[in-house]
């Protein structure tokens, strides 16, 4: 699978509206980066907000752990 074709699957799943938003194309290897960490943090947002205290406190340290590996 090529990077547009990549791309056009990434369209049809719940990607799409950072895929939109960052305006992705096969050129903007950075904005395809840019939508996939944004599409990341959204969903971890939604899990912190429904999560109890106890799960609260595993996804602060599971997205302290992915901030270090991504320095």
């Amino acid at each position: 699978m090529g990077v547009q074709e990549s791309l056009r699957f990434l369209q049809d799943t719940s990607y799409k509206q950072e895929m939109e938003e960052f305006n992705v194309s096969a050129e903007g290897i950075r904005n395809i980066e840019m939508a996939l960490n944004a599409n990341f943090m959204r969903h971890c947002l939604k899990l912190f907000k429904i999560s109890d205290a106890k799960m609260k406190k595993v996804l602060a340290t599971y997205l302290l752990r992915y901030d270090l590996e991504n320095i």
